[in-house]
């Protein structure tokens, strides 16, 4: 699981740099591989998933009737902005501009864990995200908790 909130600056070339505790917890089935979507519950950000958690993701797509228009037009959208890119020896990763774009990202970088994927965002995207839910922390817990 990825936790933990890292700051980073993308290079010139679009590359971000994956921070050592994230890397560590790749698994050999990773294949040192990443796939890149757009963010996910309200989010402008970018998720990243290890190759292995995205073909189980990928798995549940996979039972989707594409006949039926909700279904198909996630489909639609969850594919055409999903990109998969390995990462290179000094633990970079290309990011397309399209999705950088879609999260408002230029080049000062927020890496925020979220369990079983891990994501980008606009750091005064994320702290705009943060400050604006209508339910504290504790609120929120309680209900997705069920405590």
């Amino acid at each position: 699981m990825f936790y933990g909130q890292y700051s980073h600056n993308l290079d010139d070339k679009n590359r971000l740099i994956i921070p050592a505790r994230f890397m560590k917890l790749l698994t050999p089935a990773a294949d040192e591989t990443l796939f890149m979507t757009r963010g996910f519950g309200g989010g402008d950000c970018i998720s990243f998933f290890p190759k292995d958690s995205w073909e189980e993701l990928e798995s549940k797509f996979k039972t989707l009737n594409f006949f039926q228009p909700r279904e198909s037009r996630f489909l639609r959208e969850m594919y055409m902005y999903t990109f998969d890119a390995k990462i290179d020896r000094q633990n970079r990763i290309l990011v397309p501009q399209t999705l950088l774009d879609l999260a408002r990202i230029k080049d000062e970088v927020v890496l925020v864990g979220s369990g079983p994927r891990f994501e980008a965002w606009n750091p005064a995207v994320f702290e705009e995200y943060l400050n604006s839910g209508t339910e504290t922390f504790d609120q929120t817990t309680e209900i997705v908790m069920k405590i």
